[in-house]
């Protein structure tokens, strides 16, 4: 057994058992996972969780511990070796670079512990194409994706305080829809009492977050201060910058336009151009990830 007494009562009422899944890849049985970021992972779930809302509670704690890889914005020069399945047993909240295949190979066998029954979404052939994943719930069928939007997906949203939106509805009539929202609202209550992490929807969280009372470069010097201070991953740092843009100039002329991703001494950088109208006059800024402007 991988888990601890104590991490193993947690789970010893969901009959730990094997796959309880449909017509999946046979490459999902081959998947090991790090015992002790499995453990990380589950430590938390609630003996009062339903099926649905374990998954959505380990969908949003994956969503915060692993993070996109930037260079998946472009398809090429990647320096991780993401198609080897053999990478997932070494992926824990240190090494947490992942694209969405990998996120759900480890989303399903999380799911495989509390016996979930879900299926693999997307392309089946690992480290091909887009992949997700689909719970069976009841009657009901709802698709996770975190990946879904890449700068504007769940894995960025969830590490700016922002709740889910790819959590959505396959089959299901009015009443498990209802289910899946109300499910959705538990768990973010419990995560809010249990771990003091509140999480707001992004139109409330820009609107309660709005700068009026401050001039222009006053603004402009407070957008630089906190990108500088913060400590976000690459593809999650682009999402803070677009909300940051939202909260302080969601009434001026302000584009923000990604350039490829650049190597120098094999270490990548990001590099996003700023361009701001200000009095008719557009000014040019050069971010460099993490802490630079030009």
């Amino acid at each position: 057994m991988i888990l601890n007494d104590c991490i193993y009562s947690i789970l010893r009422k969901f009959k730990l058992i094997k796959n309880n899944n449909l017509n999946n890849p046979s490459y999902l049985k081959k998947i090991k996972l790090n015992k002790e970021f499995i453990k990380h992972i589950i430590k938390g779930v609630s003996d009062n969780f339903t099926d649905l809302e374990i998954s959505i509670y380990l969908y949003i704690k994956l969503c915060n511990l692993l993070t996109h890889d930037i260079n998946d914005l472009y398809k090429n020069s990647y320096t991780i070796s993401h198609k080897k399945l053999s990478r997932l047993k070494h992926i824990n909240i240190n090494n947490n670079i992942i694209v969405c295949y990998e996120f759900v190979g480890i989303f399903a066998k999380l799911l495989e512990l509390f016996n979930i029954k879900y299926e693999i979404g997307g392309d089946k052939l690992y480290g091909r194409g887009h992949t997700f994943l689909l719970v069976y719930y009841c009657d009901s069928i709802f698709s996770f994706d975190a990946t879904r939007g890449l700068i504007n997906c769940d894995l960025t949203r969830v590490k700016n305080n922002i709740r889910v939106c790819n959590i959505l509805p396959i089959e299901s009539d009015d009443e498990m829809l209802n289910e899946l929202y109300l499910s959705i609202d538990n768990v973010y209550n419990y995560i809010e009492k249990h771990f003091g992490k509140k999480y707001y929807d992004e139109c409330e969280y820009i609107n309660e977050n709005k700068i009026y009372n401050l001039t222009f470069d006053d603004k402009l010097d407070l957008f630089f201060k906190k990108i500088v201070n913060s400590s976000l991953p690459p593809m999650d740092n682009i999402k803070y910058i677009y909300i940051l843009k939202k909260e302080l100039f969601y009434n001026e002329d302000f584009n923000i336009n990604l350039l490829e991703y650049n190597y120098e001494n094999n270490k990548s950088k990001l590099l996003v151009v700023l361009t701001i109208n200000k009095e008719s006059n557009y000014i040019y800024y050069l971010y460099e990830y993490p802490n630079k402007f030009y």
